[in-house]
């Protein structure tokens, strides 16, 4: 057997790993949820027709405003720290991190009152491993679901809301741990709202650590660990908090692949007949094979993708 045909079969039985990209924040549009006395996401000056300009025969422009807290947004530190970093000033570092998950929807069960404690979080590391490097902790309450019907969601009359929250304590916690940059609830808010003296608020934005409010966590199958995060928040100069993107990119293993025996005949001798052609071109041989190896394995991950999506 050639050494590329081994290869070949090695990776076919070992398997490999595909990135899978979930984007984790509510689109803005009509029904996006914004507090009591702030502004809600409007559109206007909408433009969506035909130009009076050559060669441009269509045209759409809109005028768009919102308050900086509604729906999926990034709260820096500066919003309970007047040292801390405001939206633009929070480092790339901090915004393409690890992401954990924390998932206690078991326990929450459609409580409004319940309370993320720091024995959920020692549980967690017991269970997962130390948290080492710049991450940003997810927390999955399982309120996201409740994001179409805002009386529920927010749980309240007016200002009283109800919803689960994080306790100072949990808070502490995170903020001691030194390697967490940024936290991301499924609710409207890390702090309770009836009590409104935002302890949690005031925990992590001395830790210069972020919040991100609002993320969609419905219907999303984020492990505990192994994922990264790509938080893209809204670059507002002197920004308070900013509406922002999340992305979850996953890596997936893909194993015990299967492939026809005619196919992966073709995957061969394709490669093979570029092996055998190299001493006649005025290439290196040795890259000639590599080409050839990138050619068969491309095709059966081609032909692969296409079983998986």
């Amino acid at each position: 057997m050639f050494p590329h045909t081994l290869l070949l079969a090695v990776l076919l039985e070992v398997g490999f790993s595909l990135p899978r990209k979930i984007d984790i924040g509510h689109a803005f549009d009509e029904n996006t949820i914004f507090w009591v006395g702030k502004s809600p996401f409007t559109v206007t000056n909408k433009n969506a027709s035909g130009s009076s300009m050559p060669h441009t025969p269509f045209y759409a422009s809109n005028d768009f405003s919102i308050s900086e807290h509604a729906g999926t947004h990034l709260d820096s530190p500066f919003h309970f720290n007047k040292l801390g970093w405001n939206v633009a000033d929070i480092p790339l570092q901090n915004l393409l991190v690890e992401g954990i998950l924390v998932d206690v929807r078991s326990e929450v069960q459609d409580n409004a009152e319940f309370t993320l404690q720091s024995y959920h979080l020692e549980e967690w590391v017991q269970i997962n491993g130390n948290i080492t490097k710049a991450t940003v902790m997810l927390i999955n309450f399982g309120w996201a679901s409740k994001w179409t019907n805002k009386t529920l969601y927010f749980g309240y009359s007016r200002y009283q809301c109800h919803f689960p929250i994080i306790s100072k304590g949990a808070a502490e916690w995170i903020a001691k741990n030194g390697n967490i940059v940024g936290v991301g609830v499924d609710t409207a808010s890390v702090d309770y709202g009836p009590n409104g003296d935002y302890k949690v608020h005031k925990v992590l934005s001395r830790a210069n650590i972020y919040n991100l409010e609002n993320v969609n966590l419905n219907n999303v199958d984020l492990p505990a660990r192994g994922f990264n995060l790509i938080i893209m928040p809204m670059k507002l100069s002197e920004g308070v908090a900013a509406p922002c993107r999340i992305i979850a990119i996953i890596d997936e293993k893909i194993s015990n692949i299967t492939i026809n025996t005619e196919d992966l005949e073709d995957v061969i001798n394709v490669t093979t007949l570029i092996i055998n052609a190299a001493p006649y071109l005025r290439t290196n041989h040795n890259c000639l094979i590599m080409w050839g190896l990138i050619a068969a394995f491309s095709q059966v991950i081609c032909y692969n993708l296409l079983q998986y999506d």
